[in-house]
């Protein structure tokens, strides 16, 4: 989307490369991949770092915390059906996603916070691009997304297992974009399997998803 695009990125790359203290930071962290930040903070105030400093550079350079980054920057574009760096509206455009992890590398939202904050970016675009392709592909996937919770439920309530068996393998959706449209928590996605039903899962990490989707 349009409103992600941002030279944010580059031009944190930019001011790195001019800073020693930075350059040495990022060395630090690609020689030390599995470091902690307890681990960051130690070594940063042998160099006369504060530990707030220390968390900085922690939290923009670590392995670890970029890892995580890209996890919930992912799982935020899934949500509104994009997945993939790419320039379909289906896709993750490289702009935005550069821009949100350099928000949160930053420090500029917290990673609790990404949620909320991507949601009312989301809401924000859509209301001002109406007829923008983003625009009308994400209204698209959440209005699908809601008949099918609608129609797996009603399946669900009725124990019909072959309807929902027969409903996934029309879901033009990936796996783990089915396992957040339905909400499946652990009990229920075991339920299911237990009835023969293949969801497609190759691990059912799903037990933090909302589980009030298909009912008690």
């Amino acid at each position: 989307m349009g409103l992600f695009d941002s030279t944010t990125a580059a031009a944190d790359a930019t001011t790195a490369a001019a800073n020693p203290m930075d350059q040495k930071a990022q060395d630090w962290f690609g020689a030390n991949q599995n470091a902690s930040l307890q681990d960051a903070i130690s070594v940063g105030a042998a160099n006369g770092l504060s530990a707030d400093q220390a968390t900085n550079y922690y939290n923009q350079y670590s392995p670890q915390a970029l890892s995580s980054y890209d996890r919930l920057i992912n799982d935020a574009y899934g949500d509104i059906g994009r997945t993939g760096i790419g320039g379909a509206v289906n896709n993750i455009d490289q702009g935005g996603y550069d821009y949100w992890k350099g928000q949160l590398a930053s420090g500029a939202i917290k990673p609790e916070d990404f949620g909320g904050v991507f949601g009312n970016a989301v809401n924000q675009y859509i209301t001002g691009k109406p007829t923008d392709p983003y625009t009308q592909y994400v209204q698209g996937y959440q209005k699908n997304q809601a008949a099918a919770r609608d129609q797996l439920n009603a399946l669900y309530q009725n124990q019909d297992y072959t309807g929902i068996n027969s409903l996934l393998a029309q879901t033009p959706y990936s796996s783990n974009q089915i396992a957040k449209m339905f909400g499946l928590d652990q009990n229920q996605l075991n339920e299911i399997r237990g009835k023969g039903v293949n969801l497609g899962y190759t691990t059912p990490g799903i037990q933090n998803l909302v589980t009030n989707a298909l009912g008690s």
